[in-house]
């Protein structure tokens, strides 16, 4: 139903915002249980994201599944469906329909959720922990517009006033972004900066567009030589915001300042 709502307005190009967020909740919240038994804060959010959305099926029975939230196999049926419809909506000037900001905002908030109850990746995978950016990277969305999308939610939560745990993990999502940007561009130019990350984890985190994964790559590599500069600012300020941040697991913060610093550096000499 809400899948051939989007189409319909990618069709008719009919840019109602409003609209096309109500129907892309209600596709994320039918691939999410509704109810978290071990963690009430985290209950409280699945009922948050549900209101204002009218929910299809037996929405009583989804809520009293205990234990489904914990268990993460949803994870990798909402990656599915999402990078389904990406790769079905996005192009050809009808991006509007698949508005990122919103959908990594959304996954953000589920991925963080189920961090509090104990999880990583979910059943089968999912990705590992960096499983919404495996999603993003696997429809073919290149690293640029991803990390733009994660700057504006980490903006907004910044505005808002959210606490240090939130910015925590937009930021180290984002640092960890561009060192998986910069670390396949080298791959993929044969050059060694896989030795230099000493091998922490630098497979990319999706395969980018089935139809041609070399022009994905090359539109990677000639985005990131055009942000270079940008890029060595925000790693700047990325660092100096790290080091503020109190109530974070220190460990955490520092593999992610050392990160920070590594990135860094290979970016100097492109």
């Amino acid at each position: 139903m809400w899948e051939l709502c989007l189409s319909i307005l990618q069709v008719c190009e009919h840019r109602d915002a409003a609209a096309i967020e109500t129907l892309w909740k209600g596709i994320i919240c039918d691939e999410v249980p509704g109810f978290c038994g071990s963690n009430g804060l985290v209950n409280s959010h699945l009922v948050k994201m549900r209101e204002g959305v009218v929910m299809r099926g037996n929405e009583e029975l989804k809520r009293d599944r205990e234990g489904e939230f914990e268990s993460g196999g949803w994870i990798v049926k909402l990656c599915s469906k999402v990078a389904s419809l990406g790769r079905e909506l996005r192009g050809r000037g009808s991006d509007f329909v698949f508005p990122l900001e919103l959908i990594t905002f959304e996954l953000e908030g589920l991925r963080r959720c189920y961090g509090l109850v104990g999880g990583e990746g979910g059943e089968d995978g999912g990705g590992g922990e960096n499983w919404v950016v495996n999603c993003f990277t696997s429809i073919g969305i290149e690293y640029s517009l991803i990390l733009e999308s994660y700057n504006r939610v980490l903006t907004d939560a910044e505005q808002r006033g959210a606490d240090n745990s939130e910015r925590f993990l937009y930021l180290k999502c984002m640092v960890f972004l561009i060192k998986e940007w910069v670390s396949t561009c080298f791959q993929h130019n044969n050059n060694s900066y896989n030795g230099v990350m000493e091998g922490q984890g630098l497979l990319p985190y999706g395969g980018g567009n089935n139809n041609n994964l070399e022009v994905q790559r090359n539109v990677n590599s000639n985005s990131l030589v055009k942000a270079r500069a940008n890029l060595e600012n925000r790693m700047d300020h990325y660092y100096s915001t790290l080091e503020t941040l109190i109530g974070v697991d220190e460990g955490e913060v520092e593999e992610c300042l050392r990160v920070v610093k590594e990135v860094a550096n290979v970016l100097q000499k492109l």
